[in-house]
């Protein structure tokens, strides 16, 4: 069962915005793993398994709402219905509901219409946890949402729950490591701009998509950013990909040398990548639809050159001036 558990409650306290005050919850909230809890925050004394949240946060001075089928103040059946209402809320929080809901857009267009602009989406959800509900979440759908919304993520991290009910969180590549019968995923994005709802896409099908944004939104993680764009990224594949698109930016062409593992992630996530009008290797004929020259067919080069690779960079340098007689201006 999800809830709202003492390590929860400390994740999200850290991200309280200061001097706030109102907060919604996507269902009626109760305590769990108090009972059994070595150390819990000072707002949880006084409270046990099975409370309702609303009482603590009250407590603390904030306007309090919950959205619930049975016991909320405000009623909604998200699967018919999305939630606008007249006013918004400095935090929404997302504990546990949404996966039980079929009408995905509805659940998620409503936290977002009744955020504030700058307010906080807070969402812990199940990555691997069933029998739970209609559905389970994963790394591409939080990012996806993200990103197509222009949301700030503020704290993206995963978990698991131990068999006292409690979470420990960490990185994804440490739930991965950590199986486990239940693994969540626990988000904290800033509602950036008051725009409309956008349903997202899938990122690596944005057309959109460029791999600056993304590696924000995963916060430099790439283990975490590979999964996303189900790209085998590397240090040196990523650092390659962001200097072309720093390199390139005042070009209108580019040549690119190299279609190999580099060039690949270039012509697929590269903010610039539209900007590359010819293609060279010695070995590949056509890749990402774009045909694949030889050295051999060029007769001249009209635009700069990136190399997409560091082991033969030299070589190729070395081989492009002689054949253009000096006359090539390299990117790298």
């Amino acid at each position: 069962m999800m809830g709202m558990t003492p390590a929860m409650f400390n994740k999200m306290k850290n991200h309280f915005p200061e001097n706030f005050n109102s907060i919604i919850e996507l269902g009626c909230q109760q305590f769990y793993s108090l009972n059994s809890a070595e150390m819990i925050d000072e707002e949880l004394k006084n409270y046990q398994d099975g409370d309702f949240t609303k009482s603590m946060y009250e407590n603390l001075g904030l306007k309090y709402d919950s959205v619930d089928v049975y016991d909320g103040t405000i009623f909604c059946d998200f699967n018919n219905q999305m939630l606008e209402l007249s006013h918004q809320y400095d935090v929404v929080t997302n504990l546990g509901t949404s996966e039980h809901v079929f009408n995905q857009y509805n659940v998620f267009a409503s936290i977002h219409n009744i955020t504030k602009k700058n307010g906080l989406m807070i969402h812990c959800l199940p990555l691997k946890h069933s029998p739970h509900g209609l559905f389970t979440y994963n790394v591409d759908f939080f990012i996806s949402l993200c990103f197509s919304n222009n949301y700030e993520v503020v704290e993206l991290v995963f978990g698991w729950r131990g068999t006292d009910g409690e979470y420990t969180f960490g990185s994804l590549s440490d739930v991965v490591e950590h199986q486990t019968t239940e693994q969540y995923a626990f988000l904290v994005a800033r509602k950036c701009l008051e725009d409309k709802f956008v349903s997202p896409q899938q990122i690596i099908y944005n057309p959109l998509i460029s791999i600056d944004k993304v590696i924000t939104l995963c916060s430099g993680d790439i283990y975490l950013l590979s999964q996303v764009v189900q790209y085998p990224f590397t240090d040196n594949v990523l650092n390659h990909t962001l200097i072309f698109d720093e390199v390139s930016n005042s070009h209108s062409e580019v040549l690119l040398y190299g279609a190999g593992h580099i060039g690949q992630a270039i012509l697929k996530f590269s903010k610039h990548r539209k900007k590359i009008n010819i293609i060279v290797d010695e070995h590949s004929h056509a890749m990402n639809d774009f045909k694949v020259n030889t050295l051999g067919d060029l007769d001249a080069i009209n635009s700069p050159v990136y190399i997409a690779s560091d082991f033969y960079r030299e070589e190729i340098r070395r081989a492009l001036l002689m054949k253009f007689d000096g006359r090539v201006v390299f990117l790298n």
